[in-house]
């Protein structure tokens, strides 16, 4: 349908779009759910929370407080974040889906019009732009300048932050959501599945969409590595055979490299 203008010309609908904010024992939720409400895109996105079975007061006591601006509220245990998006993606009801963490925010009120303004073209299925990590204080710690993707960098191990990624609906209707098999590399393998195996349309915005928090134990970025190795070959994309060994490698300066003030 098209929204007529004052005129009587007709104009395309803006793509809408649905916002998962998945949830476990998070008291700076609240940060995340005002940088969603903050946000100036029209129409306003839809605001969908997954908890998966907090018992922080702090993280209750947001969910109650900003419950009215919550458009759909998903209570219950999970098997982790990813099994956390999924089931806010079965939910969702906007054109194009994004994913905040609880303890994320996006970058400033416009992060959200920037990202959408690429929907204009039907042929974009996903956009993707820069991150920077912040500490407890707000200040930042590394600057990640996700650039364009392309198969070699995938091959190295390169995926986009999914905090500052948006996809339409019809990839996951399609392709699927995250596989939670992989409880720590989940996103990568989504990422392997859509952007290098089936070739989805992707713009990279040359633009910070989102603030996350820096985190990770050193057991999970392990674990995480070792989940690698199986995904080229289940996916049967056979030019990633280097991926195991590439993608832990590129890691580990990331671990330690500060940005620039």
């Amino acid at each position: 349908m098209s929204q007529p203008r004052s005129g009587g010309a007709d104009v395309p609908r803006r793509p809408t779009v649905s916002v998962v904010v998945p949830v476990l024992n998070e008291a700076r939720l609240p940060h995340a759910l005002d940088s969603v409400l903050a946000q100036t895109y029209r129409p306003a996105p839809e605001l969908i929370v997954v908890d998966g079975g907090s018992t922080d007061r702090a993280t209750l006591d947001a969910i109650a407080e900003y419950r009215d601006h919550i458009s759909v509220l998903v209570q219950g245990p999970d098997r982790g974040i990813f099994d956390g998006i999924n089931k806010g993606n079965d939910r969702a009801s906007g054109d194009v889906i994004g994913f905040l963490g609880a303890d994320d925010r996006y970058g400033d009120p416009g992060a959200l019009a920037a990202a959408m303004v690429h929907f204009d073209d039907e042929a974009v299925d996903a956009c993707y732009g820069d991150v920077v990590y912040v500490d407890g204080d707000g200040n930042v710690v590394r600057y990640w300048k996700t650039k364009s993707h392309s198969p070699l960098k995938m091959y190295c191990g390169w995926h986009p932050p999914h905090p500052a990624t948006f996809i339409r609906r019809r990839v996951f209707d399609r392709y699927g959501g995250f596989n939670i098999e992989y409880r720590i590399s989940a996103d990568y393998e989504f990422f392997l599945r859509i952007m290098l195996k089936h070739r989805i349309k992707a713009k990279y915005i040359r633009r910070t969409i989102a603030k996350v928090a820096p985190g990770g134990t050193s057991a999970a970025f392990v674990k995480g590595n070792i989940e690698v190795v199986r995904m080229p070959w289940r996916l049967g994309v056979y030019g990633a055979f280097l991926v195991p060994f590439l993608k832990p490698a590129r890691k580990v300066p990331q671990r330690w490299r500060l940005a620039a003030r």
